[in-house]
């Protein structure tokens, strides 16, 4: 094929070894990138043609051409075919049938037996992402128990946290504040390392995620999805949001049942005693702030 670089809009190629065909007798082959480039400067003779340089290796998923020209050379190899590499707006959510009907509307212009081949992305989709998909019930399944042990381990601490500083409850009201203030100083000091703690696990985990994904798409294709696979914006949005609600609402209960008023004293009937013992009863009441009738 006669290209003039490996992006574009479509089938755009991972350039691993060399540098691309931009003058005659240059030429780059199609190679995985598992292989070498050893053969960097070798000649190749093609039949009815002249002899190509190899100054590069590409690699592209759809396997478009097995080796690429600079436009202007392929004119000398005595082309029999022009190759259109066509990208529709809806393509994303299409099933083969609306695809196949696409491509005859774009061949509709066409001779009968102008269309030799065609290849859509969805099978492309489904081999790429096969090595992907074996992993994704593992993951989904161990993604959720790690949430809910999360959630579990966040509210345990962070509920403790609140009941142990009931002395500082009781500071905070002998100060002048008032029940719904003490709430508001509890929750501030739980959220602000809560937010610190999840923004920094956000970052962690896109930075391991980065080497994963290069576990799962490992191969061929790594080359060329390289800069298309991250962590979705959505993920971090729950990470950075999610987990601190879990704090705020693990600690706003105990701290609101913490800062509420004290129950009065209820009253205690007692039968009668004699006198001694009576006394004693009364003292031990007044002592514990019951009221005796």
């Amino acid at each position: 094929m006669g290209r003039s670089g490996p992006g574009g809009e479509v089938d755009r190629l991972d350039l691993w070894a060399g540098r691309w065909a931009t003058r005659p007798g240059e030429v780059v082959l199609n190679r995985d990138p598992d292989w070498t480039a050893d053969d960097l400067g070798k000649k190749i003779h093609v039949p009815s043609g002249p002899a190509l340089t190899v100054v590069g290796f590409a690699f592209d998923l759809s396997h478009t051409a097995d080796a690429w020209v600079a436009p202007g050379q392929i004119a000398d190899l005595n082309p029999t075919a022009t190759q259109m590499l066509l990208r529709f707006t809806d393509a994303s959510t299409s099933s083969e049938e609306r695809l196949r009907a696409q491509l005859g509307t774009v061949t509709e212009g066409f001779p009968a037996d102008a269309l030799t081949a065609s290849r859509s992305y969805l099978t492309l989709k489904e081999q790429v992402g096969s090595s992907a998909r074996a992993y994704s019930p593992y993951l989904m399944a161990f993604g959720i128990l790690g949430i809910a042990v999360a959630v579990l381990i966040i509210a345990n601490v962070v509920s403790g946290a609140v009941i142990s500083g009931f002395r500082h409850i009781g500071v905070l009201k002998a100060l002048g504040f008032t029940p719904g203030q003490v709430v508001a100083v509890h929750l501030t000091m739980i959220s602000v390392p809560a937010v610190l703690g999840c923004a920094l696990g956000t970052v962690v985990g896109n930075l391991l995620a980065r080497p994963f994904f290069g576990f799962v798409f490992s191969g061929p294709q790594a080359g060329v999805l390289h800069g298309d696979v991250s962590v979705a914006a959505w993920v971090n949005a729950v990470a950075l949001l999610g987990m601190p609600a879990v704090c705020v609402l693990a600690a706003l209960a105990p701290a609101i049942r913490r800062t509420g008023c004290p129950r009065r004293g209820r009253s205690v009937r007692a039968a009668p005693r004699a006198q001694g013992g009576h006394s004693a009863s009364s003292a031990g009441s007044r002592a514990a702030g019951c009221r005796v009738r």
